[in-house]
């Protein structure tokens, strides 16, 4: 609180007008001795058990410092300094003044009426009852006198105010008002509907039982085990960098055997006239680290494109070897060192085998066996092998960029032909790392379950087309071989294509580190996992609807009965029932998603279910009237097997 008015030489700043004030805030001593006299007024606010607070008392005695007192400073009209501070009251001679308690507790202001006090007693009796009052006392508490309104018993409360609108459904709704309109409902027609529920009763009980806990599916306990126990060179699943830095290896050795391919090394290192020109052993190497690094899409655009003419799809000829050069943007016809001709003689000169020159009349050109003479049966007069592919690289590379001017080191000629000119323009799907496809889309568990299904149909289907004439049987399945099978079994169309069954059946082999020497046969051919993913490939290719699809169509054994089938007896979905109509009316086809945006093993497991089922309408010796069954078809193909 502010302190009193009196203290220090201070006035209230809303009790003294302008005019009494001096220069400096001041007022005039007579004013400020008027207004330290006490008011005329003395009030004692006490009780028994609580201390009396005293107005008007400016001096206290010491003894009486612990008691509670009240300040009192007068208000003047208009002052505004304590608004919303002070209270202001009213004084008994009309005045206005602030009062604020001073250092003692304060207690809430209880209002009390003043009662009649009971007269004085004269005996004990009147002192201390032993009775019930005789009076009416009781009769009042009980009954209040309330003027016969009934308010003497409790204050009738207020009603709530009326809603807008009723809540019932009435007729007129908006008048609230109109006694009425309570009573006046709309008329409902009510209907009753008999429905029969099931009723569910609810028990707990506790049973012991033997549940079976799945193991977490994995790859080395799956149908793809034996092609990195005993298939692959790379003792894997996958062909990493490391099996295919290994065949880069021995291509390198088998095609530095030719003496004019190293004469031609020797020439352009002597050609490096730089002062940093490295020695022919740093070249060298160089050049095989860059071959190397590239090696794997390299292969693959050696592989693909080898395919794409008439010869065998392991060497690569003259029209397949310049179709890659002009996919690959390689020629410069304008150039004296890299023209279309230029390439075709480096074709030529790499073809060269000064280990068995031979003359080919038919077509001009020498015959090269491969670095080791006859011992590459597959090298053909007129194509090079996969060693002789990387001596070709090498060659192009100095012809495009040695003898050019843009770099003189071949080393780094072979690097920037691998990287910035072959590599970065192939097809997306030639260059593509297998290894991706192979996780995403057949090393999955829903693809083991089909395998494992159709297992033991797949094996026999793969040693019945490996047969090779007089009862034998290739170790591999070779592209003639893989070929015909789709041919029997109908797989040719618009999205299966001659040359899409050749790159399934290219894409699934697995790098074979000698493919010129004993083991030739695995790189020329296919292996029983091999042959998995090669069919796996062609159902991508297919992408054949599922049993579930096939039986919204209503194609089952009872022939296309429309979607939703014939009713009781309708039949197991039927694939060479849907291929038959869908070739008649191609209206009749059912929605099939994309194979990239569909699990891989519903195309694989519907093109398993055709081949099987096409085996078994073909067969001769299969009882009239007798359903297919997988197990029939396995004794068909048995008997082939057995026949052969």
């Amino acid at each position: 609180p502010p302190p009193p008015p009196a203290a220090r030489g201070w006035a209230p700043p809303g009790g003294v007008s302008q005019r009494d004030r001096v220069p400096g805030g001041f007022v005039k001593v007579a004013e400020m001795e008027a207004w330290r006299k006490p008011m005329p007024l003395s009030v004692v606010v006490g009780g028994a058990t609580r201390r009396p607070l005293r107005f008007g008392k400016e001096h206290i005695p010491a003894e009486a410092a612990g008691q509670a007192r009240a300040l009192v400073f007068e208000h003047f009209q208009g002052s505004r300094v304590f608004d919303g501070v002070m209270s202001v009251y009213q004084l008994p001679n009309g005045r206005e003044a602030h009062y604020y308690d001073k250092g003692s507790s304060v207690y809430e202001e209880t209002h009390l009426d003043l009662l009649t006090p009971p007269r004085q007693p004269r005996n004990l009796s009147d002192l201390c009852n032993d009775q019930l009052p005789t009076r009416d006392i009781l009769d009042k508490l009980a009954r209040p006198d309330d003027g016969g309104d009934g308010g003497g018993f409790a204050p009738t409360p207020p009603l709530c105010p009326l809603p807008g609108l009723h809540t019932l459904r009435v007729v007129s709704p908006r008048l609230v008002a109109d006694p009425e309109a309570y009573g006046n409902l709309v008329a409902v027609h009510v209907r009753f509907v008999v429905r029969p529920e099931k009723v569910l009763e609810e028990r707990e009980y506790n049973e012991d039982r033997l549940t079976h806990i799945k193991e977490p599916w994995s790859i080395h306990k799956s149908v793809y085990v034996p092609r990195k126990k005993r298939e692959a060179d790379s003792k894997d699943f996958w062909d990493g960098p490391e099996v295919g830095a290994a065949c880069c290896s021995f291509d390198w050795v088998e095609t530095t055997r030719k003496s004019k391919f190293i004469k031609f090394m020797t020439m352009e290192h002597r050609k490096n006239k730089s002062k940093d020109a490295p020695p022919f052993d740093v070249m060298v190497a160089r050049v095989l680290a860059s071959l190397q690094k590239w090696y794997l899409p390299l292969e693959a655009s050696f592989r693909y494109y080898s395919s794409t003419g008439s010869g065998n799809l392991m060497t690569m000829q003259l029209n397949e070897f310049s179709e890659l050069m002009t996919v690959c943007g390689i020629p410069e016809n304008d150039t004296a060192s890299c023209r279309r001709a230029d390439l075709d003689t480096i074709f030529i000169t790499t073809n060269f085998d000064e280990l068995n020159v031979v003359n080919n009349n038919n077509s001009g050109m020498l015959e090269a066996a491969g670095a080791k003479g006859p011992k590459d049966a597959n090298n053909e007069s007129n194509s090079i092998t996969r060693s002789e592919f990387v001596e070709l690289l090498v060659r192009v590379a100095a012809a495009k960029h040695c003898s050019l001017g843009r770099t003189a080191c071949l080393g780094e000629a072979t690097e920037m032909l691998c990287a910035d000119t072959i590599v970065a323009n192939l097809p997306e799907f030639v260059k593509r790392d297998r290894s991706v496809w192979r996780n995403a889309r057949l090393y999955t568990e829903g693809m083991d379950d089909v395998w494992k299904k159709y297992l033991e149909f797949v094996k026999l289907l793969f040693k019945v087309y490996r047969r090779s004439g007089g009862g034998r049987f290739s170790q591999a399945m070779m592209i003639e071989q893989f070929e015909q099978l789709n041919e029997q079994m109908d797989l040719y169309d618009a999205q299966c294509t001659i040359q899409g069954v050749r790159n399934s059946f290219l894409f699934a082999q697995m790098l074979t580190i000698d493919n010129i020497g004993e083991n030739a046969w695995a790189a020329e051919g296919l292996q029983l996992i091999e042959f998995l993913e090669a069919l796996a490939r062609v159902a991508e290719l297919k992408n054949l609807p599922s049993a579930l699809e096939i039986a919204a169509g209503g194609f089952t054994e009872y022939g296309a009965v429309g979607p939703g089938g014939g009713g009781e007896g309708e039949g197991v979905p039927n694939i060479v029932v849907y291929m038959e109509a869908v070739r008649v009316d191609i209206n009749v086809a059912v929605f099939i998603p994309a194979a990239k945006d569909r699990p891989p093993e519903h195309g694989l497991e519907a093109l398993l279910d055709l081949l099987a089922r096409r085996i078994f309408l073909r067969a001769t010796t299969v009882p009239d009237g007798e359903a297919f069954n997988i197990s029939r078809v396995l004794k068909l193909l048995t008997t082939a097997i057995n026949r052969i």
